[in-house]
C-alpha cells in the first residue's frame, strides 16, 4: 500500500536519478504531496508539487469531501515551503 514514507523514499530516489541527469526542476501531483516536498527540500531540488483530488478515496485521503480544504492548506503551506 502506498504511505507517506514509501513516497518520501520514492521521490529521493527519483530526485537522486535526476540530479545525475542534470535536471533542476520538476512537477509533481500525485499522493502524499507534502512528503515530495520535503524530500525536495532534503535533495537540494526545484519542485513544483501539487496535492491532486478526485471524488474517491485515496492512499492519502480516505475522505474525498475534505479534498478542497486539504488543497487550500497545500497552497498556503506552500508558500512557505522554502529552503
Amino acid at each position: 500500500m502506498v504511505n507517506r514514507d514509501m513516497v518520501y523514499a520514492g521521490s529521493r530516489l527519483a530526485m537522486a536519478e535526476m540530479i545525475l541527469s542534470g535536471t533542476t526542476t520538476f512537477c509533481d501531483g500525485y499522493y502524499y504531496e507534502s512528503s515530495v516536498a520535503q524530500a525536495a527540500i532534503d535533495m537540494g531540488m526545484r519542485g513544483i508539487v501539487s496535492q491532486g483530488f478526485i471524488d474517491f478515496p485515496t492512499p492519502d485521503q480516505p475522505e474525498p469531501a475534505k479534498n478542497i480544504k486539504i488543497a487550500e492548506t497545500s497552497l498556503i503551506n506552500g508558500k512557505t515551503a522554502r529552503r
